[in-house]
């Protein structure tokens, strides 16, 4: 067994200055984590404020623009493309197909290819991103 494999034996070391730093350590690490859910708190408050659609929006607030985004999310119903692309290759009932649309490359198709996918598509916003920016006096 190597010095690797064994737990370090704890040192008895209570100094003044240890007890002090370990103390103030503590006390700044609940802080912190206390003012990270205000934080994230106010960002919930401030984002519930703007309306929920993919993009980006802004406001003024008291000297400060606020900005919320919104990437959009893209989700397939994969039944309806299982039938919009159903073969004669009858598959067992244990064996699913899952057909996926590449995002990229669907975007470069002519319009008539994608106007027979597009029922299928289902778009949603994503989270919202939040920027408060101090405009300067």
């Amino acid at each position: 067994m190597s010095d690797w494999d064994t737990a370090p034996e704890p040192i008895n070391n209570s100094s003044p200055a240890l007890v002090a730093a370990v103390t103030e350590y503590q006390r700044l690490s609940d802080t912190l984590d206390q003012m990270k859910e205000q934080h994230e708190g106010l960002l919930e408050t401030i984002a519930a404020e703007f309306p929920i659609m993919s993009g980006e929006q802004a406001i003024d607030v008291n000297g400060m623009t606020v900005t919320c985004t919104r990437s959009e999310r893209w989700t397939w119903d994969n039944e309806l493309l299982e039938d919009l692309f159903a073969s004669s290759d009858e598959l067992p009932e244990h064996i699913k197909k899952r057909l996926t649309v590449n995002k990229r490359l669907f975007q470069f198709l002519e319009d008539e290819q994608k106007k027979a996918l597009l029922p299928a598509l289902t778009r949603t916003p994503g989270p919202a991103k939040v920027k408060v920016i101090k405009v300067s006096d």
